[in-house]
């Protein structure tokens, strides 16, 4: 699944961000036993990844049946 959300990180900010994943009848999409990966830009179709966040490396955070997904950034890194 590919998803593409555009938000606006202020620099020098510590950023969090919450999405919840549900189906189109509105159920929450169970994440338990996947990984996720995000890769920042300056726009969808540079080829340069500024940054990358995952389930692996501890900047994403699935919250399995509860359908969330946690991003965080810190202030050095925006």
């Amino acid at each position: 699944m590919s998803i593409v959300v555009n938000l606006k990180i202020e620099q020098g900010t510590t950023f969090r961000h919450s999405l919840v994943l549900s189906d189109s009848t509105g159920a929450l999409i169970n994440l338990t036993g996947f990984g996720a990966k995000m890769q920042l830009r300056s726009n969808p179709s540079s080829p340069t990844i500024i940054l990358e966040l995952s389930s692996y490396n501890g900047r994403i955070t699935l919250g399995g049946t509860r359908g969330t997904i946690d991003l965080v950034l810190t202030n050095t890194e925006t």
